[in-house]
This record gives C-alpha cells, sequence and structure tokens, in this order.
C-alpha cells in the first residue's frame, strides 16, 4: 500500500469512472480520489496539489468546460512540475482536443480513450502518451440495467400501452430548455398525440438551475411531462423504462445503444456550436457513427423522427 494514486475529476462522467477505478485498485494503491460528480468539488485546490505532490501517479479527467476544469487544470500542473507522472481519462468522444488542456499534453504519460478512432486522433496532439482504448466502463454496465423495464415503468407510473419518451437533460439550461419546449411542441403532432406519450425529463447532475425552473414546462403541456432528478430515480434506472431517448450530445446517447433503445439527437445552433468547443467537431459522434438519428433544431422534423 505504498503507492499513492490521485484522480481528479469535476464531470459526473469521469467521476463515476474515477470510483469504479479506486475500488478496483485499492489493494495495490493508496487511492485519494477528488470527485465533483457534476457538482463544484468540497476540497480546495490548494488541498489536491498537496496530494498530487506526494503521488505516484495521477488521473484527470477533462472536464467539458474550462471553468470546470480548474481543479483538473491545477493537478496535472503540479504534477508536471513535481515530475509525477500524470494522464487523462477521456470519458467520451473528442476529449483529447479540448484546448484547455493544451499546455499538458506534452508532459502526459498517459491517456485512455474511448475507442480506436479516438485513439488515431489523439495521437497527432498526445504525441508522448501511452495511449490505450480503454473504452467506458460506465456505459459498458448500461448493457447489465439494475432495475427491468416492467418495475422501472411501474415505479415512473407508466402503463403498458403508454409510449414514454426519455430527455436527457443538459448542464446548459439553453440546451435543455430548448429540448424540452420542443419535445412538447413534437408530442401535439395529432399522430403522436393518440400514442398516449408520456415525457420525462432527466436532469443532469451539473443542472444548477434554481428551483422552479421547470414548472412551467411541466404546468402548461397537456402532454404529460414530468421532471425527475437523481433523489427520485438514477437516470441509468429511467432507461430501462423508456421506449425512445431524445438527447443532445448526451452521454445517455451511448448508454442507450447499450440497451438498443431507439435515440433522436436534436440539435439547436447553440448545440452544435458546443460541439466544436467540446468535441472538436459540429457533428455529434453516435449520429456519424449511425448509433442516432440526427434532426437539426425544428419540432417538426423532431416529431416526424419520433414518430418513425
Amino acid at each position: 500500500m505504498g503507492l499513492n494514486l490521485v484522480m481528479v475529476a469535476r464531470d459526473a462522467a469521469p467521476s463515476a469512472a474515477f470510483e469504479l477505478v479506486k475500488g478496483e485498485l485499492q489493494d495495490i494503491f493508496c487511492a485519494r480520489a477528488f470527485l465533483g460528480k457534476g457538482k463544484p468539488l468540497k476540497e480546495s485546490v490548494e488541498q489536491i496539489t498537496e496530494s498530487v505532490q506526494r503521488a505516484n501517479v495521477v488521473v484527470l479527467g477533462m472536464s467539458s468546460q474550462p471553468e470546470l476544469a480548474k481543479e483538473e487544470l491545477a493537478a496535472g500542473k503540479a504534477a508536471a512540475e513535481a515530475g509525477v507522472p500524470y494522464g487523462f481519462y477521456c470519458d467520451t468522444f473528442g476529449c483529447h482536443q479540448r484546448p484547455w488542456f493544451s499546455d499538458l499534453r506534452e508532459k502526459a504519460s498517459f491517456l485512455l480513450v474511448p475507442n480506436e478512432e479516438e485513439s488515431k486522433k489523439a495521437e497527432k496532439i498526445f504525441p508522448n502518451a501511452e495511449i490505450t482504448v480503454s473504452s467506458n466502463p460506465i456505459l459498458e454496465n448500461s448493457a447489465f440495467p439494475n432495475i427491468s423495464r416492467k418495475d422501472a415503468r411501474i415505479k415512473l407510473g407508466v402503463e403498458d400501452d403508454e409510449v414514454m419518451v426519455l430527455l436527457s437533460g443538459h448542464k446548459s439550461l439553453p440546451i435543455t430548455c430548448f429540448l424540452a419546449v420542443s419535445m412538447v411542441h413534437a408530442a401535439h403532432n395529432p399522430t403522436l398525440f393518440k400514442k398516449k406519450i408520456k415525457i420525462f425529463l432527466s436532469l443532469h447532475p451539473g443542472d444548477l438551475s434554481p428551483a422552479g425552473t421547470y414548472d412551467d414546462l411541466v404546468k402548461f403541456s397537456s402532454v404529460p411531462v414530468k421532471v425527475v432528478n437523481k433523489d427520485v430515480m438514477l437516470t441509468d434506472d429511467m432507461l430501462s423504462a423508456a421506449d425512445l431517448v431524445v438527447e443532445s450530445a448526451s452521454t445517455l446517447c451511448p448508454a442507450a445503444a447499450y440497451q438498443r433503445k431507439p435515440i433522436v439527437s436534436y440539435f439547436s445552433e447553440i448545440s452544435y456550436q458546443r460541439n466544436v468547443g467540446v468535441f472538436g467537431q459540429r457533428e455529434w459522434e453516435p449520429c456519424v457513427m449511425g448509433i442516432s438519428r440526427e434532426v437539426r433544431g425544428d419540432p417538426l422534423a423532431l416529431s416526424m423522427a419520433v414518430e418513425d
């Protein structure tokens, strides 16, 4: 137990993966994990960098926005200065190219990426790192849900003859609102309206919007809408109950693919521009791969995709 492992992540997805890693390596490393789980980290930058300086290896998440990566960047800089080997875990497509980590690429010892294609792309900008295709253990676990479809639907109050549409909320309020309001518009298509659709909006762990933000969405929609956070039911468990997933560049997209759920990826111009910064390209890679059906910012087109 003489080896010290330090892991740092702010976003929910890498935080969840690092918790699994900590459990797996507890017999080899004395592991310390500084995890935000989509929220601000409790520990200070000073506490984190102090632990980093005493570590044998440091593993960093790659948060999706520069202002969320403060602790990861500080930990990487501290590791580089102390000569401690460090590397990054890419939980989704395009993480490796996030420009706010550019100063740490050259000295990174390793990089963990989702698939072979990402590995080839990353080689160009991580010249000295050993690149490993680690996949994403959290997404892989989606193939083995914790709750059955029947039990999940009972818990959510969804009848057998009702169509459950699961919306994946975003940490960005404008993206979530555009997605949710567009789905309500789409569900009022006369053909869909007859299908007894129920819309469930699963809030992102990083959604910091004030209480009551989505009240009007629920109140004024003639199609039933329910807003659910993790205290009511985990998104992974809600996925078991869903007939269809509608999302906007969310990790729920590949998770739904593992359960062979149909997926529609719906994008506003805000979403597309965010994709460029976060994933390095305008297009959402699961749409390119044929995992999901892309719809470009039109409620009518969304309605037709859902109907199909």
